[in-house]
Parts: structure tokens; C-alpha cells; sequence
């Protein structure tokens, strides 16, 4: 299967890419040119890059909006974050709720009725979940918000940027991919009936509930879904029915299939969000259920030791996750020294951690298998699901009765480019995403206050699905020269206080100064891994002095001009590293590593032998690098 190719002249290009810009920065870069080829053969297995993406250097004229938004400072390098509300809260997020007895009878009642509604619609594991009772590790969430930037969407560590993607979502809990859209203007199906939703959860669920052996009907369907949306699915910080997720609930017990995973997903970023903003306040709300199990699954060295008894059976890997929070002896300290002191390499195994399909979903399966093999409908829900996945967007947020309440509804951004790991891609120099018409700095929250605004973005995003063709290629989760460049700089900027200073400003509140760096060593066993980067010994050292290690403001300023000073010496089209990096890096490429690398048997995948090339959706030349 050929790939879909696109060739916009030279001004049309310069004038979009230059729309993605801030304004202040747009004259700055407009010389500057984003090379993009695709594979030459459907059959290569050749290494496959996501874009859009730098192809060799980043402009310095970007650095102060980029990883990190203008005036942006991780949690990880401020001071006086107060602890002491978090820490001696027995339920510190309000938005984690655990079920009760009649919650679990209602949801078996329900699934009696709509079972194979529930399997159609893709909903069936993540109700389930709803019904079990998981601890949420306090030490774990607050430790990787200090890493969490709010500009990109990611964690910002040692080796790059990694973050929940649409794909972890749809593996962790089997929600759909495709469907009808969630947003703003979503249009509920007539009813004759009404719901009360000014009610905390106990008394709705009380007044609504039905009694044993008698029929489901439509108005009991809906306030069960209502229930679940607000309560367990996307944890809203209060505790009462919103009248937000009604139109949601509507379209649910219509039997609709919604395309739950990217809205739940984007759910999860406004509350990391809000979480950060408030400097670690217990009082969010947000599916934080989904971020401790997605932490699990990408950092198993984070999880607690699994008691030595007899597995459950599990249905999603969140289900399956989740048990290994029971009691965890690890603290936000430990934590916090684990993240901190990640090795600027890590293996490729761990950046795919559900590919042996071991709980996700049939549809989730098929994405992975030749085109040759499945039916011409098969093949175009293959392609739509990984245009969703793998495309640069504006996500909205926030589902409203009418457009008069459009002021309470936003939209994050799903910036795929920056963890192309993540899908056994190669990672570049991601080039960070601007909607062309509604102008924002990176990483801002705007509130949608009129309704074409949120028509405007449902209207960009199909134009970017359209720019998606198939093509081929090997996973294998791996990185360019310039990458590991301009990441060793972040890395320099990100890090720029030592551990030990790190955890005296945060751990104040809880157990006083530390005096002694021994005692900072996590308990956790951490996977091998090859030996980082010379990178890894510049961290809380240099660029950064005494002074303006604590001038919070002075973090844009000084990557602008740390990139200044880095691009003298270095010339566009190349990587210049000093003798000393060059050497351990040429040595490092040589040596085979002591990890365990991505698996390329296909048998482990649990997919036919014969299928040697997988075949993806990605960007149209415009948007992929090779």
C-alpha cells in the first residue's frame, strides 16, 4: 500500500507553519525550513519518525516557549511548596472515589440488561473497574506533578518527554478510540423524561436506582451512566451529579459508541493541570486513577512489591495495575530520588509496555495486524484509529446543554510528536502544535466562550485526519543524534537544582531539612540499564548558579540563552558534542546493552509470524521525518 503523499508549494508551507508560532517569535523563524520525507517502499523496516519535528537543530528563537512555556517552572526546581494538607489527608483527591455495596449491585442490575450494549459500545472493562476498591498512592501522584509541565503535556525527565497517550488510554481501560465526538456542542437525543442532578451521589443513586427484578428503562440507564461519568470515570472534585455529562449520558443509553478514550484522556491533562497550578491541592478532581495506573505501567520500578497470593482475574490492565498499589511502603521521597536520578537511556522494552496484548481489547489487536489480512472495513477503522492516535490536535473539553455555558468548556493539546517512543517510533525534535486560527502561547488554557470557536477546532482536526496515508515500518523505540543533542541542553535547564536542594524546598513541610544525601536512596530496585549520557553529570550543575538557582523567573531566559550559546558551536544540519561525549557516546553506541531491547518476534505480539511489517497511519510528507 502506497503512501499518501502531499506537496504544498513553498508559500502555502511557510504560511501554516508559521501560523503555529506566537506572535512575537513568527518573523523571527521565518527563514527557517522543516525537511520532511516518508519511507521510499511500503516495505522497508526502515526506522519511522513521527512528526512534525526539527529535522536537525532547534531554533533558539523558540527555546524560551519551548518544552517549557514562557515563565513556565517545574514543580521540581520552586520553593515552599506547603505539604501539610496533602500529607495528613486520609483521602487527599477529592476525585478518587471508591465504590460502595449498592454502587456494585446497581452495575451488575445494569449489565444484566445491557450486556452486549456495553461490549458494542466499548464501556464493559471500564465500569467494571469502577467496581473495585483501589488506594491511591499519595508519594507516587505528587512526586512526578514536580516533573509534570503544563505547557507540553509531559513528564519532563532524563531521557525526553513521556505522557499518557490516546493509545495508553484505550489499553489501560478498553475505551474506544472512534465514535461520535465528545465536545461542546454535542446534540443529546430527545427524551420524554427529566433528571434531578442538584443531589450528592448517595441520594441520586438512592432516588433512581431500581429495585430487584424489575425492568431497566431509559430514564434508570441514563442516571446510571450520569452516575458513573461524574463519579468514577472522570472523578469530578465535587460530590454531587454535574449537569455537564448529562448530554453524555444520554447519547450512552442510546446505545451510541463515544469516543471515550481521547476525552477521558484529555480530562486527565486539565486535572494534571489544575494540579500543578494549585501547587499540589488535594481539592482536584480528574481521573488521577488513570495517571497512577498508566505511572505503573511505564515505571514498574515504581510500583510496590505484589503480595505473593493468588492472582485476580483481571479484564484491562488497569485493573491489573492497580492491585499493586496495596499498602506501598514507597514514600514521596523515594519517589521523587527515582524519577530525579533516571538514566538519560532507558530500554526500549519500556516504552511499550502492553504489547503482549495480554488485556486489551479485540480492537485494539487488529491495529497491529497486516492490511492484507483484514477486510476493506477493517482496513479503514485500522487507519482512522491511528490517524486519532497519532495526530497533533486540539482535544476539547467540557460538555454543555447549551452554547450559553461554552465558558466553563476548553481544550487541551495532544502533541503525539514529542513521545514517538512511545509507538516504537524514532524520537526527533518535536515541533510543538498551534491551532492556525485560535492564537494561544504554547501550553495556555483558553475558555471557550463562543460557539465557532469550538466548530473552528472540530474543523482543523478533521483537515488533520485528512492528511494521514498509510505506510510500513519496524517498531523499534530509539532516538535521532539531534534529539539527544538538544535533550542533553534541556536536561541542564530542567534539572537545575541538585536532589538534595529539591528535596529540602519540598519535603520541608513533612520531615524537615535533610542533611545528608545517603539517606535519599530509593527503595524501589531499579531496572538495568545502560550507563547515561555524560548528560546525567551536568545535572544541578552548570548551566545554573548559587544566584539563580532560586530566580524562579529566570528559567525562560536562561534556555534562551543556554540555546544561544549551545547553536555558536554548533552548525545547522549537525550535532556537535565535545571530545569527551563523543567518546563515551561512540562507545556507549558500540557496546551491546545489558537491557532487555524491544522484542521483534511477532510471535510475542501475538500476531501471525508472516506478518514481518506492521502498517500505520502517519503523517502526510508535510508531517513525518525519516
Amino acid at each position: 500500500m502506497a503512501p499518501k503523499k502531499s506537496q504544498p508549494s513553498p508559500s502555502e508551507e511557510n504560511n501554516e507553519d508559521l501560523l503555529r508560532f506566537p506572535d512575537p517569535i513568527r518573523a523571527l523563524i521565518a527563514p527557517l525550513k522543516f525537511a520532511a520525507t516518508l519511507l521510499p517502499s511500503p516495505s522497508s523496516v526502515a526506522k519511522a519518525t513521527l512528526g512534525p519535528t526539527f529535522a536537525s537543530y532547534f531554533p533558539d528563537e523558540l527555546a524560551p516557549y519551548y518544552p517549557l512555556g514562557n515563565g513556565e517552572n517545574l514543580l521540581l526546581n520552586q520553593a515552599g511548596l506547603k505539604w501539610t494538607n496533602w500529607n495528613v489527608s486520609k483521602n487527599p483527591l477529592r476525585g478518587w472515589r471508591l465504590p460502595d455495596s449498592d454502587w456494585r449491585s446497581w452495575a451488575r442490575r445494569i449489565e444484566g440488561h445491557d450486556a452486549k450494549v456495553w461490549k458494542h459500545q466499548g464501556i464493559a472493562e471500564a465500569i467494571r473497574l469502577s467496581t473495585k476498591i483501589y488506594d491511591v498512592e499519595k508519594g507516587l501522584i505528587a512526586a512526578t506533578a514536580c516533573f509534570w509541565s503544563q505547557s507540553s503535556n509531559s513528564l519532563l525527565l532524563n531521557f525526553g518527554m513521556i505522557s499518557p497517550t490516546i493509545l495508553d488510554v484505550a489499553h489501560l481501560t478498553g475505551l474506544p478510540i472512534l465514535g461520535n465526538p465528545i465536545h461542546t456542542l454535542l446534540e443529546p437525543p430527545k427524551v420524554t423524561f427529566t433528571l434531578n442532578t442538584d443531589m450528592c451521589y448517595i441520594d441520586f443513586a438512592k432516588k433512581y436506582q431500581g429495585k430487584l427484578g424489575s425492568p431497566v428503562d431509559d430514564k434508570e440507564r441514563t442516571a446510571f451512566y450520569l452516575l458513573w461519568l461524574c463519579e468514577f470515570l472522570f472523578c469530578v472534585p465535587g460530590y454531587k451529579i454535574t449537569k455537564e455529562y448529562l448530554p453524555l449520558a444520554l447519547c450512552m443509553q442510546d446505545g451510541q459508541l463515544m469516543a471515550l478514550a481521547p476525552y477521558l484522556l484529555a480530562t486527565l491533562y486539565k486535572a494534571l493541570f489544575s494540579f500543578v497550578d494549585k501547587k499540589i491541592s488535594g481539592n482536584c478532581g480528574g481521573p488521577f486513577w488513570l495517571f497512577q495506573a498508566w505511572l505503573y505501567a511505564y515505571f514498574p520500578e515504581a510500583r510496590p512489591p505484589q503480595p505473593n497470593t493468588l492472582k485476580p482475574v483481571c479484564h484491562s490492565y488497569a485493573e491489573q495495575l492497580l492491585t499493586y498499589n496495596s499498602h506501598s511502603k514507597l514514600t514521596f521521597t523515594n519517589h521523587l530520588t527515582m524519577f530525579y536520578n533516571l538514566p538519560s537511556q532507558r530500554p526500549s522494552n519500556l516504552y511499550m509496555p502492553f504489547q503482549n496484548f495480554e488485556f486489551s481489547s479485540s480492537r485494539l489487536r487488529f491495529l497491529f495486524t497486516d492490511p492484507s489480512d483484514l477486510h476493506n472495513e477493517q482496513v479503514q477503522e485500522q487507519n482512522e484509529s491511528w490517524r486519532h492516535i497519532l495526530t497533533s490536535r486540539h482535544v476539547l473539553v467540557g460538555c454543555s446543554i447549551s452554547s450559553a455555558k461554552l465558558s466553563s468548556c476548553s481544550f487541551e493539546t495532544y502533541c503525539p510528536n514529542q513521545w514517538s517512543r512511545q509507538f516504537g517510533l524514532s524520537q526527533a525534535i518535536p515541533y510543538p502544535y498551534f491551532h492556525p486560527t485560535i492564537h494561544e502561547e504554547i501550553g495556555s488554557r483558553i475558555h471557550l466562550k463562543d460557539p465557532t470557536q469550538a466548530e473552528s477546532i472540530l474543523t482543523e482536526n478533521t483537515k488533520l485526519f485528512q492528511d494521514f496515508g498509510p505506510f510500513f515500518f519496524k517498531p523499534a523505540s530509539d532516538y535521532s543524534a539531534a534529539f539527544d543533542h538538544w535533550w542533553g541542553l534541556m536536561t541542564a535547564i530542567i534539572f537545575c537544582k541538585p536532589l538534595e536542594s529539591c528535596l529540602n524546598d519540598t519535603c520541608i513541610h513533612i520531615q524537615g531539612r535533610i542533611s545528608s544525601p545517603s539517606k535519599l536512596k530509593a527503595t524501589a530496585k531499579i531496572v538495568p540499564v545502560a550507563e547515561p549520557l555524560v548528560r546525567d553529570q551536568r545535572k544541578g550543575k552548570d548551566p545554573m548558579d548559587a544566584t539563580t538557582q532560586t530566580n524562579t523567573p529566570s528559567v525562560p531566559k536562561l534556555m534562551a540563552d543556554s540555546f544561544a550559546a549551545a547553536q555558536t558551536q554548533a552548525q545547522r544540519g549537525a550535532t556537535t558534542r565535545t571530545p569527551a561525549e563523543t567518546e563515551v557516546t561512540a562507545k556507549k553506541r558500540e557496546e551491546p546493552s545489558t537491557a532487555p531491547a524491544l522484542s521483534t518476534n511477532l510471535s510475542e505480539w501475538d500476531i501471525p509470524l508472516s506478518h514481518l511489517s506492521l502498517s500505520l497511519s502517519l503523517c502526510a510528507s508535510k508531517y513525518v521525518s525519516r
